[in-house]
């Protein structure tokens, strides 16, 4: 059995990039504590909650995406951000791409990869599945090209969605320090109602900047990252993929023009 060889010039940039990313998600991790031990050691827990801005800025920033995207959306974001911490996708994506090399190095079929009795959404079961009902491979090509499109436009309306967030808690964040102002000024005659109003004014925009700053947009830069990473890796799967079924098809139209020696003995 033919074995890979000479340099691997795959494995140890995976190797890196996965060490890499640890590091990345390490280091951001401890800036954010950073971060948050420098406000606190500013602002005492106690003075940085302020329940209206908190209603003003979360639950409506919460609002409004719901009114704009549906809730499986919203629940896709979550799965999309969760697995992109584990990186269970890259460990996925790596044992089908060593499956296709291995196949394409020793000769091998898909079906040998994926005996498919159905299709599941896994990309090499589904071409070994078409490929085992006859399906021609412009057509099995045009099914998992349309597939990956429409995995694409759902991690993109992901990224849209953190990042209209991004754009709407800010924006709160001003509201409410307006609403915070007018308290202020209503209040010039009560002194005690003061305090409240411009808290309500400064913890709103410290809210919705520090929610748009520090959460939102990084997660809408780590999805928008992954998924750059998700549609080249599933493009060089596709392309293996399309390398197996050429072979195949070259394989029978030779069988075709050429039968068996038994098979012309006969005639």
């Amino acid at each position: 059995m033919l074995k890979p060889h000479g340099v691997r010039y795959g494995s140890d940039r995976g190797w890196v990039s996965k060490t890499t990313e640890i590091v990345s998600l390490i280091l951001s991790i401890i800036a954010l504590v950073l971060v948050s031990f420098a406000v606190l050691s500013f602002i005492p827990v106690e003075r940085l909650f302020d329940w209206r801005g908190i209603m003003i800025v979360l639950v409506g920033t919460a609002g409004s995406t719901l009114f704009q995207y549906k809730i499986q959306i919203w629940l896709h974001t979550f799965s999309l951000f969760a697995g992109s911490l584990v990186r269970q996708s890259d460990l996925e994506n790596d044992f089908a791409m060593n499956q296709l090399d291995t196949a394409i190095l020793n000769d091998a079929t898909l079906a040998e990869i994926r005996n498919a009795s159905e299709l599941n959404g896994d990309i090499i079961n589904d071409a070994s599945f078409m490929q085992q009902n006859g399906l021609l491979n412009e057509e099995i090509e045009e099914y998992l090209v349309a597939k990956l499109d429409e995995e694409l436009s759902r991690r993109r309306s992901c990224v849209e969605m953190v990042e209209n967030a991004a754009r709407i808690a800010p924006a709160l964040g001003l509201f409410g320090t307006v609403l915070g102002l007018v308290g202020v000024l209503r209040s010039l005659s009560t002194p005690d109602q003061i305090g409240p109003a411009m808290s309500l004014a400064l913890m709103t925009t410290v809210y919705g900047a520090g929610l748009a700053s520090v959460i939102l947009n990084p997660i809408a830069g780590r999805l928008s990252s992954q998924n750059g990473q998700f549609e080249d890796s599933y493009g060089a799967i596709l392309s293996k993929i399309r390398i197996l079924l050429l072979r195949e098809e070259r394989k029978t139209s030779a069988k075709d023009i050429h039968p068996p020696l038994s098979a012309t003995g006969t005639e």
